[in-house]
């Protein structure tokens, strides 16, 4: 019996958004800023449409001194029709 038809369904092996987002704020905890900033924009890059994760990147860019950025991500969430 085939249970998904003529082709088995395949699970990204990628993390998932969440998880990139969950390892920002790890490193977040233990002041790991690189690190933290470096996973938020892998959330970003898997879910652009999760208002938390581009909240969470533009706090992360303001501890790097990239607040043009930062108010770039503010700007799009607040710019959402949703």
């Amino acid at each position: 019996v085939v249970a998904h038809g003529a082709r088995p369904r395949v699970r990204d092996p990628r993390p998932s958004s969440a998880h990139y987002y969950n390892l920002s704020l790890a490193y977040r905890s233990v002041d790991d800023v690189d690190r933290a900033l470096l996973a938020i924009e892998q959330a970003v890059a898997r879910d652009p449409e999760q208002p938390l994760y581009r909240l969470e990147h533009a706090i992360a860019l303001g501890w790097v001194h990239e607040f043009d950025r930062g108010l770039a991500e503010l700007a799009l969430i607040l710019a959402r029709d949703d």
